[in-house]
């Protein structure tokens, strides 16, 4: 499958909601289509906490970034989330993680940062309420990677995909 097929929208959403209910810097480091080189990639990325998310299919990659964080960025925090971490938390507990976000991420991602930052214990499986209303979600931070480099083509036209509903 295409990496550079879709945008990660899930992540482009917990980075804007982050930006927009905290005063944490965010970053979003794109390791689409960079498989073979994760270890250069994240070379140079000075950051406090790390957040993953997978799909299932996507799990073995992000067991690898685990350990290319763990070895580069020793005293960092990694938290996964996504499908995958909802579907197996247990076996991310098991296989290293700092932290598991269960169902959505926007306000557990705060939640965390924020407990990280405070010094307080935060639970390594973690999940927060829904979010009610879904107009307070800001749109996905698509300006934080080249979204140029994203997308397929449907009928010779370019296209790229959204969540219409959740």
């Amino acid at each position: 499958m295409d990496q550079k097929a879709f945008l990660p929208l899930g992540l482009l959403y917990l980075a804007a909601y982050l930006k927009k209910n905290s005063g944490h810097q965010v970053e979003v480091c794109d390791l689409a289509g960079k498989e073979d080189e994760l270890e250069n990639a994240l070379t140079g990325i000075d950051a406090d906490l790390f957040g993953l998310t997978a799909t299932t299919p996507q799990y073995p990659p992000a067991r690898e970034i685990l350990a290319i964080l763990r070895s580069q960025k020793p005293g960092s925090k990694v938290v996964l989330g996504g499908v995958h971490a909802t579907s197996a938390p247990e076996t991310c507990k098991a296989e290293g993680w700092d932290h598991v976000v269960l169902h959505e991420g926007e306000q557990a991602l705060v939640a965390l940062a924020n407990g990280l930052e405070e010094k307080r214990e935060i639970p390594l499986l973690f999940q927060s309420s829904y979010i009610s209303d879904i107009d307070t979600i800001p749109y996905p931070a698509i300006e934080m990677l080249d979204y140029s480099s994203y997308g397929y083509s449907i009928d010779g036209h370019k296209a790229l995909t959204l969540i219409t509903s959740r």
